[in-house]
């Protein structure tokens, strides 16, 4: 059980740098603009939930420097108003 957590740790590290989070970001704001397919819509989801996860793990990992947060807020308000 400790190698589970000592291998789980290293992935939450790892996926919690700047150049992991920009990429994430990157990716999701393409599937947020241009998500036609339900395969893209799918894997915009699981981005969603896998940024869930890590901010849970990891509170301190660069989702203000990356500007997520603010993509985010700012998807899900234009989003919000067209209803």
């Amino acid at each position: 059980m400790n190698k589970l957590f000592s291998t789980l740790d290293k992935v939450i590290e790892q996926m919690s740098t700047l150049t992991s989070v920009s990429s994430m970001h990157c990716a999701f704001v393409k599937l947020m603009k241009s998500s036609i397919s339900t395969s893209d819509k799918q894997m915009r989801n699981d981005l969603l939930i896998l940024f869930i996860h890590l901010a849970r793990a990891n509170p301190s990992a660069p989702f203000v420097e990356t500007n997520f947060l603010t993509d985010i807020i700012e998807f899900g308000y234009v989003h919000f108003e067209k209803l």
